[in-house]
């Protein structure tokens, strides 16, 4: 038990220090002891019971005191347990939003960035075609350039609008 709320506890540092996605395993380890832990306790409820109540009938008043101990520290145990239960899947819980939360910023990002780029890839395709007509500027010799500049100019406003809606 002591193991498993030392482990917690390092989780529970890690998640806050930038960690998420190695504490992704680890939590899924300590849910791994939990179970393993709980299975073992819990088919002895049963025999610590009848200890206590059988017990007194086969020793004795004066092992009493000790089976109710035993009994005690299985509660304490199985509460024990039950707690660290619950504090790793709040954890988990935790884990899995600050994930999402990351994975969120970064499609955001990406979004961002494909939307400034697509309308700058049309006009390259745009003015990039091979046909016999002849496209604005591109028999002006400073034809690459202007639509360099409008380009840029797209590009800076997109950036502008992103951070007034503060997206970016």
């Amino acid at each position: 038990m002591e193991k498993i709320n030392e482990r917690i506890d390092n989780i529970q540092k890690d998640i806050f220090s930038g960690k998420e996605k190695e504490m992704v395993l680890e939590i899924s380890l300590v849910k791994t002891d939990i179970i393993n832990f709980w299975r073992i306790i819990e088919p002895q409820k049963e025999v610590v019971e009848s200890l206590l109540k059988e017990g007194l009938e086969f020793f004795g008043k004066p092992l009493l005191p000790y089976f109710s101990d035993i009994l005690g520290t299985y509660e304490r145990v199985s509460n024990a347990l039950e707690t660290n239960k619950e504090t790793i899947l709040a954890l988990e819980d935790t884990n899995q939003s600050l994930l999402s939360t990351r994975i969120n910023e970064i499609m955001k990002i990406l979004t961002i960035f494909s939307v400034i780029l697509l309308p700058l890839t049309l006009i390259a395709s745009i003015w990039g075609m091979n046909f016999p007509l002849s496209l604005p500027l591109t028999d002006s010799p400073i034809g690459f350039w202007a639509i360099s500049g409008i380009m840029l100019v797209i590009s800076v406003i997109m950036i502008i609008y992103f951070r007034k809606k503060k997206w970016l």
